[in-house]
């Protein structure tokens, strides 16, 4: 279906003040083919609408009912497009177009036109004549979504603050883990290092022992070797002496055999001497007559036994030869050098 073509006034509007009065014509009743396309200026100059701000056109209608709808712009124009509740009653409407900021801080409003609205000529019960604040239900629907966009914006917050509360419990659960993890391994090191100390400790303590037994076992041994040396000395001592002592016993034992043999041959000479008178010394004076006494045995003897005999070898030593090994002659040996016989009891 075609539509018709829409009946654009064009007009020039000055932002600094003007006295004319624009006019501009419409009919009772029109819908949707009817706009003002309003050039904004400024001392001559185009007025540059800023990106993001609002164009809206505020219409007090001859009935003395409002319109402040939204209006589309592009640059320094303006486009009204007069609704039907604009053109809904005849007569003299008064119009303007004010700027807006996004954020309403900022407000700027042109020079005042006029609508000439005909009356309609057709029986339309229909139109009726009402307020019409499409501006506000704009900027109502702008606060409404941008509340439901706060709202879903604060859900999601929420939502993102829950998941970060519990993202930030499980940290703090995770850290306190750590912790405990931290302190026991900790706890494990500090006793492992006093173990270690122990353990370095004790095995000072072992090698002091195993030292001193080392030195105690190399002076045992010293001292073994030095009394296996001492041993050996006095083995070899013992030997010697054994071996003197054999040989001063055999020596004696010959030179005490010679003594013997010499003492018995000095007393067979004696007695050979005895028998052959030759011992018989000069007749003394006569002695007084004894008492006759019984008569003995014949001949002169003398045991061999207690003879002993006495020589001296070149070396200047002198040697006692006796016959009785059981009863060695005694002697004595004064500080002049003189030896002494001691007569046995």
């Amino acid at each position: 279906m075609s539509s018709l073509s829409k009946m654009v006034t064009n007009i020039t509007m000055e932002m600094s003040g003007d006295l004319k009065k624009y006019m501009v014509s419409a009919v009772q009743g029109d819908r949707a083919t009817r706009c003002v396309l309003v050039k904004l200026v400024n001392n001559g100059e185009p007025y540059m609408i800023p990106d993001g701000a609002r164009a809206i056109v505020n219409i007090k209608k001859p009935d003395g009912k409002f319109v402040y709808n939204k209006c589309t712009y592009s640059g320094n124009e303006v486009t009204i497009d007069l609704t039907s509740q604009a053109l809904a009653a005849s007569g003299t409407a008064y119009c303007n177009v004010e700027i807006r900021t996004a954020d309403d801080t900022q407000i700027i409003t042109s020079a005042t036109f006029e609508i000439e609205i005909e009356t309609t000529q057709r029986s339309d019960s229909a139109i009726e004549s009402s307020n019409e604040f499409t501006a506000i239900e704009v900027k109502v629907n702008d606060l409404i979504e941008k509340i439901s966009d706060t709202n879903s914006a604060a859900v999601k917050a929420e939502q993102q603050r829950q998941q970060n509360e519990e993202n930030r419990a499980a940290a703090e659960k995770e850290r306190q883990q750590n912790e405990e993890s931290r302190a026991a391994a900790e706890k494990e090191r500090q006793q492992n290092e006093e173990n270690r100390g122990q353990a370095e400790s004790d095995r000072e303590k072992s090698e002091q022992k195993r030292s001193q037994g080392e030195d105690n076992r190399n002076q045992n041994e010293e001292s073994r070797a030095a009394a296996e040396k001492e041993r050996q000395q006095n083995e070899e001592s013992r030997a010697a002496a054994e071996k003197e002592r054999q040989q001063t016993a055999k020596d004696a034992t010959e030179k005490a055999n010679m003594a013997g043999s010499a003492a018995e041959k000095i007393a067979k000479e004696v007695e050979q001497k005895l028998k052959n008178g030759e011992l018989k010394g000069e007749k003394g004076d006569k002695g007084d007559t004894g008492e006759k006494g019984a008569t003995g045995e014949s001949g002169v003897t003398m045991p061999a036994n207690g003879m002993i005999a006495l020589s001296g070898d070149e070396n200047g030593n002198l040697w006692c030869y006796y016959s009785d090994a059981d009863n060695p002659p005694q002697f004595e040996k004064d500080d002049k050098g003189n030896i002494y016989y001691i007569l046995p009891d």
